[in-house]
């Protein structure tokens, strides 16, 4: 039998994902989905080496999962990686202000935790 539980989650990711990936083609930034680097698979990778993952706020925020997702983060940023979370309601409240965020980092602006900051005060 399914768990509707289970089939809502999926549904819910797909969507977000899909809402971002429709994002990073309006305003033309190059991207690989579902990437593996190092031990994680992130959401998107720009070439710019910058990994986007976009975090269901229900799993991500249980202890274990967010100890999991810093020890992720810090992996990737000692092999250089510029790394962008974003929760989903964020990629879905705020889109303009995750794509600028985007943009800012594949600038190389250091004021993107600014830039994320304002969107998380919101």
């Amino acid at each position: 039998m399914l768990d509707t539980k289970i089939i809502y989650q999926r549904l819910l990711i797909q969507n977000r994902n899909l809402l971002f990936e429709e994002l990073l083609k309006d305003v033309d930034i190059n991207y690989e989905k579902q990437k593996r680097l190092i031990s994680a698979s992130v959401d998107f990778f720009i070439p710019e080496r910058i990994a986007i993952l976009i975090d269901g706020a229900y799993w991500h925020n249980y202890p274990h999962r967010t100890a999991r997702d810093f020890t992720v983060d810090k992996m990737l940023r000692e092999k250089h990686y510029n790394v962008l979370r974003f929760w989903d309601w964020e990629v879905y409240k705020f889109p303009k202000e995750c794509i600028d965020a985007v943009r800012i980092c594949i600038r190389g602006n250091s004021i993107v935790d600014r830039a994320l900051e304002r969107i998380r005060v919101q």
